[in-house]
């Protein structure tokens, strides 16, 4: 599979749903049966948490945050979208 690092903006011309079916059929390939279980216990277990119902909607606006990021400097939202992030 193909890290984020290797994967640039425009060099895929593929369909999302073809790129899926690639990362499903390495995944059911390369990671043991028992990993995969666990993966699809989860998943089922947050469909049934009703999550999705309470995730924010698509053409939400998300409410301002301030997080650290990977190397533990805090961000906010404001300065994201200052830079167009």
């Amino acid at each position: 599979m193909r890290s984020l690092e290797e994967s640039k903006p425009g060099q895929d011309t593929r369909s999302l749903g073809e790129q899926f079916a690639e990362r499903k059929a390495l995944i059911e390939k390369l990671v043991p049966a028992a990993i995969q279980a666990i993966h699809r216990q989860v998943v089922e277990d947050l469909r049934r948490s009703g999550i999705a119902a309470r995730a924010l909607q698509p053409g939400a606006q998300a409410p301002a945050f301030d997080l650290p990021d990977h190397n533990g400097k805090h961000i906010t939202s404001a300065e994201l979208l200052s830079r167009g992030a």
